[in-house]
Parts: C-alpha cells; structure tokens; sequence
C-alpha cells in the first residue's frame, strides 16, 4: 500500500503548484483510514476550501 503524505507543508505546497498552474482545485489520494480523511476533510474545510470526500479521493477547492 502506498503511503501518503497528509502533512500540512505537503498539501500546501500541492495547492499552491496547483494554484500558480492556473487551477482551481486539486485531489489527494485517500489515507487508507477513514477516520483520517474525515479529519483531514474538516481540517481543510475549516481551512475555507471547499471539500468533498469521495470514495476515490479528497477533492479540494477554492476561489469563487
């Protein structure tokens, strides 16, 4: 099973490529743990993106 890096400098630098590339959202793969995505979800969310779990991914987005 891959590992995956739910560190809060990891993800800040994926959005930010994201951003700087000109997109308005990005997805992380899932942990593997539900309690994990569904606390790395609020997090974010209480972050101000707007976040959607699903069954393949967390998909992360901002803007307007």
């Amino acid at each position: 099973m891959r590992k995956t890096d739910i560190s809060t400098k990891h993800i800040d630098e994926v959005i930010e490529r994201a951003y700087l590339g000109g997109k308005s959202y990005v997805t992380l793969a899932l942990t593997g743990d539900s309690n994990v995505d569904k606390a790395l979800t609020r997090k974010l969310d209480e972050d101000g993106y707007k976040v959607a779990l699903n069954d393949d991914n967390i998909m992360v987005s901002w803007g307007f």
